[in-house]
């Protein structure tokens, strides 16, 4: 008991870390944009108003899950899919690092602005494998702490979260194609939204491709 106890303390520090990444990307960062930008009609006002409200509603829900997990933890659960569960929290955190290096090391941030706020259509490192890593860890992450908690309440924020991701995925999407136009519109022909493994295969193929070639 004392070491799977030394484990959740371990694991929920990196969580909070992550929480608070998330609180940059699905809440801080689209306030701000919806504060600089002003829609010229009342139907884009409309659209970002409902936009920006589901991206705080799951922020918010993401952070409470994250509390059930921390209070609420079964030890009693399916082990199996307690597991899985770990696998995915492992999985998610990493897409989640790996985004935010990326951005950070080629978005070309704002001057005196946070990392999320990029002003050119990164490509490079977890973006060449998927175009939403991390969206993707977001879903994995809520997923896996259903998982690891397998409590009612954990589940109810997961189902709530899934399709609002969806939604904010689509949503970038549309902003993406506006913003980069013809650039983006490429990429989304050469690297898949959120299929990980889709994505993984094709990266592979390519490096292999590409050392051969050499």
């Amino acid at each position: 008991m004392p070491l799977i106890e030394f484990y959740i303390d371990y694991y929920s520090s990196w969580l909070f870390e992550t929480a608070f990444i998330t609180c940059q990307m699905i809440i801080v960062k689209p306030l701000m944009i919806l504060k600089e930008k002003q829609d010229s009609t009342t139907i884009g006002r409309k659209q970002s108003t409902f936009s920006q409200l589901a991206s705080e509603l799951c922020g918010i829900l993401f952070i409470l899950q994250i509390l059930v997990f921390m209070f609420y933890y079964d030890f009693s659960g399916v082990v199996i899919v307690r597991w899985i569960g770990w696998i995915f929290l492992i999985l998610a955190f990493l897409l989640f690092s790996l985004s935010k290096s990326a951005l950070k090391q080629h978005g070309a941030p704002e001057e005196n602005k946070s990392w999320v706020f990029t002003k050119v259509l990164v490509q490079q490192g977890i973006y060449r494998v998927v175009r939403h890593p991390f969206s993707m860890g977001w879903i994995i992450m809520t997923i896996g702490l259903a998982f690891v908690s397998q409590y009612w309440l954990s589940i109810l924020f997961m189902i709530i979260q899934l399709p609002v991701i969806a939604f904010g995925i689509v949503s970038e999407e549309k902003t993406n194609v506006g913003k980069f136009e013809a650039e983006y519109v490429n990429y989304q022909k050469s690297v898949p939204m959120v299929n990980l493994f889709k994505g993984l295969v094709r990266y592979l193929l390519e490096r292999r491709k590409s050392s051969s070639s050499v």
